[in-house]
């Protein structure tokens, strides 16, 4: 068992809502860097401590172009939260620049757990299994908390996916974190 989960149940998704972070005018397009060329960036990295998150973010958000370092601070919370909350042995994280149709369609992935929080550009797209018809978007800025596959009572309820944006002149910076 990678972590133990017993403790620390979810329903099958979780929307965590944060206006603060929403508020502080990092979610708008205006962060963005100068990205004429528009080409997804995608930086990972396994982490066994928090410690390690900082790094990280830090590294990957210059790589990327972005000057701007004051979300570092909200998206390591966002790691020490899932440290403390789920006790995995290691955390998977991603940074990525998004400017095509990535993850497309509709999907439950193979893990435990996983984090998605869309800091700038359109938030990742829920579809609810009793209501194939109907599309939901997360915001900006807030959390998505989504059971994988491999949680022990997982029950196919809900399915995600990043919105269509290629070709639409928006890109998105995306954090997610899973185990």
């Amino acid at each position: 068992m990678i972590a133990d989960t017993s403790n620390a149940m979810i329903e099958d998704y979780e929307l965590i809502r944060d206006e603060d972070f929403k508020n502080s005018g990092y979610v708008t397009p205006e962060g963005f860097p100068n990205t004429k060329d528009q080409y997804d960036s995608s930086l990972r990295r396994t982490v066994f401590v928090l410690g390690d998150v900082r790094p990280f973010l830090e590294e990957s958000l210059q790589e990327m172009g972005f000057a701007d370092l004051d979300i570092v601070d909200h998206l390591e919370g966002l790691a020490r939260e899932m440290f403390e909350r789920f006790q995995p042995e290691e955390l998977n994280l991603r940074l990525d620049l998004v400017f095509s149709n990535k993850c497309k369609k509709f999907h439950v992935d193979s893990i435990y757990v996983r984090s998605i929080t869309t800091i700038i550009g359109p938030g990742t797209e829920l579809q609810f299994v009793n209501e194939p018809d109907q599309v939901y978007r997360v915001d900006a800025g807030d959390t998505l908390l989504l059971k994988g596959k491999l949680y022990p009572d997982w029950k196919k309820t809900v399915n995600h996916r990043s919105p269509a944006i290629l070709g639409s002149g928006l890109g998105r910076l995306v954090f997610v974190m899973d185990f």
